[in-house]
């Protein structure tokens, strides 16, 4: 089902006049498909309402839109999520269309350790061969880690203040962002081209006893489990290497 959407937004789009390029991403380019993965589609165009027009009566067609989410926060792209009538229940297409870009704005998501293989369905004016040969790997900010130790260091006494006022919401907040901090760490170290993607792809982008750690700090129910977790994670970091 997923592979027949993929082939009909192929054939809609390719002979388009507004379509320049598109390719597949998501669990497609990074070879982790199953019978849970979406449709993750990203075309670059002169129109994105055109392209979302015509993909819409391509769809309804074949799948009705039973809803649609239109992204509405500012991004590079124009971005709509497609939920369809006769399909697996939780599938869905992730469509971003990007207007009129240069083939630099499109270099990174040829950073394989980042995004995986693009597979790309078409390529009319060579901007995503020239995006492609443009890739440069993602720049990982360095950690000062005198600074980094004292941030973490304040992070703590807050959560502790919390726990000590017995507040769990407000404990849980400053809890959630030991938990960040560890992760810059980890990250850096195991997946320094994601580093900014947060707590996505853990399982894959770590090493198993490392995202087991981040599992356990997650399953917490009461102070008592955040006091001690918390003391883990801070121990975590000022030993790490």
């Amino acid at each position: 089902m997923k592979q027949e959407i993929n082939k009909l937004l192929q054939d809609t789009l390719i002979n388009y006049p507004e379509a320049m390029a598109a390719w597949l991403g998501g669990s497609t380019a990074t070879k982790t498909e199953d019978e849970l993965s979406d449709t993750d589609l990203v075309v670059v165009a002169s129109d994105a309402e055109k392209i979302f027009a015509a993909v819409e009566v391509s769809l309804n067609k074949n799948f009705p839109i039973s809803q649609t989410w239109t992204v509405e926060e500012p991004q590079k792209y124009r971005q709509k999520f497609y939920i369809l009538e006769n399909t697996a229940p939780l599938y869905f297409v992730d469509l971003a269309v990007f207007v009129n870009p240069k083939p630099e704005e499109l270099s990174e998501y040829f950073n394989v350790p980042r995004h995986g293989a693009a597979e790309v369905l078409f390529d009319k004016t060579d901007i995503l061969k020239t995006a492609s040969e443009l890739f440069r790997p993602e720049v990982v900010p360095n950690l000062n880690r005198v600074n980094f130790l004292a941030r973490l260091e304040i992070m703590y006494r807050i959560f502790q203040k919390e726990v000590l006022r017995g507040r769990y919401i407000d404990s849980f907040t400053f809890y959630q962002r030991l938990i960040h901090l560890l992760l810059m760490v980890e990250r850096r170290k195991h997946s320094p081209q994601r580093f900014d993607f947060g707590m996505r792809y853990l399982y894959r982008d770590l090493p198993k006893e490392s995202a087991d750690f981040f599992e356990s700090c997650l399953k917490v129910s009461s102070l008592d489990d955040m006091k001690i977790n918390a003391d883990r994670i801070k121990k975590r970091i000022e030993d790490f290497q």
